[in-house]
């Protein structure tokens, strides 16, 4: 064994060699200790996470969180009246790990087909472009799913939601990471009542969406049978601009209610069936459209696929009705 040189030992090269080793082993190590220390203990099944009471409806608003052995995390909401053992829920929504290792909802995509449909159908018919500054009027809060997602990834957009039930935005604002501020906003108040004031104020919006749902009617259960009526919809017409988008969460065993109410003051109205549920999805513009049908399939591809919604949306067309 050839001798050690101690003088080569105690050159300077050596020592900044062996400090900079010494200071990039120590800055790795802490780095994934504290990684592994922020990675929060997770265990699978469903949690409740709490509950609160509605004076409004004599309802109460239950907020679950489910693990998968995936490790995939998702938070929903229940209604005790009628969710039916877990049958239905209010809203889902999938949540994710931040790097403090809090659990916190993800904002980059969306966990329920229709909403994920909702959002893209004005980008389909031009109401809404990426990047363009628009307004949006969203009726109907539950966990915020559709609103939220539009104020985190496009901030260009201006977002006022309409709620009903307090109790509700509580619930939002508690446990599905709710906002307020000045791009995005919640009122409390009836929503028939909120269109006819911004019709009034001469307002308008470039997309209307509405799901306010009426729980206890098992016939038009989405939207609530008070939007059906001609007033509500000449409401949602004269609030939108010229090239506005209005789109619907449809839930009903009459769905041809729904179309004869929104064809009777909307030129052009679209249909898509969800492939994962019972849920509809209508959405109209104020003019008509002369635009073949694979153009619109091909422009409804390309804007969710920009919006990342492409694998929640899966093989769901819009057809004109």
């Amino acid at each position: 064994m050839a001798p050690i040189d101690m003088r080569r030992l105690n050159s300077l090269p050596f020592r900044r060699t062996l400090l900079l080793f010494t200071f990039l082993f120590t800055i790795t190590f802490l780095v994934m200790y504290s990684k592994t220390a922020r990675r929060p203990t997770l265990k699978e099944g469903v949690e409740e996470l709490g509950q609160l009471c509605s004076k409004l409806n004599g309802d109460c608003y239950t907020v679950k969180q489910q693990i998968g052995r995936d490790r995939n995390i998702i938070r929903f909401l229940e209604s005790q009246k009628y969710s039916q053992n877990g049958r239905y829920s209010i809203t889902i929504l999938p949540m994710r790990i931040d790097s403090s290792g809090n659990i916190v909802v993800d904002r980059k995509t969306l966990f329920s087909q229709y909403i994920a449909a909702m959002v893209t159908f004005p980008y389909m018919v031009d109401s809404l472009s990426v990047h363009q500054p628009s307004k949006i009027l969203s009726i109907g809060l539950g966990g915020g799913s559709l609103d939220m997602f539009y104020h985190e990834n496009q901030p260009e957009l201006d977002v006022t939601v309409v709620e009903l039930d307090e109790t509700m935005a509580t619930v939002a604002r508690k446990w599905f990471g709710v906002v307020e501020d000045d791009r995005r906003r919640t009122v409390i108040g009836d929503g028939t009542d909120y269109l006819k004031e911004t019709t009034e104020s001469g307002e308008k919006y470039d997309v209307i969406a509405l799901d306010a749902c009426d729980s206890g009617n098992p016939i038009y259960r989405c939207p609530a049978p008070v939007f059906y009526g001609a007033d509500s919809m000449k409401s949602v017409y004269e609030a939108l601009t010229q090239q506005g988008a209005f789109v619907i969460n449809v839930i009903t065993t009459n769905v041809s209610a729904i179309t004869s109410a929104v064809k009777q003051q909307f030129p052009t109205c679209f249909l898509a069936q969800m492939t994962r549920n019972s849920n509809q999805v209508i959405g109209c513009v104020k003019h008509k459209m002369e635009r073949a049908p694979n153009v619109l399939i091909v422009k409804f591809g390309i804007a969710m696929a920009k919006l990342g919604l492409d694998k929640v949306i899966g093989d769901v067309v819009f057809q004109q009705i």
